[in-house]
């Protein structure tokens, strides 16, 4: 696996990672061979984790307005 997909792979597990905790959904089982690709990144780049998690929390809290949009705006309605 090369670090440029480690690297988009890290991203997209963070975000996974931070929407199922805010929907309280439990932690899963990841592959190996993923963790390995992350940790030769993390070594490689000590700067990969942060900029992973700055990416996919942004992205994790556009998907959360896009699909909650219509619960924020009635609880803002009904306020």
């Amino acid at each position: 696996m090369d670090t440029a997909y480690a690297r988009e792979e890290l991203c997209a597990e963070l975000g996974s990672s931070f929407l199922c905790a805010r929907l309280d959904i439990p932690a899963a089982f990841r592959s190996a061979r993923y963790i390995e690709s992350w940790l030769k990144l993390l070594k490689e780049d000590n700067c990969a984790i942060f900029n992973a998690a700055s990416y996919a929390g942004q992205a994790s809290d556009r998907r959360w307005k896009k699909a909650f949009r219509e619960t924020d705006e009635d609880n803002r309605e009904a306020a």
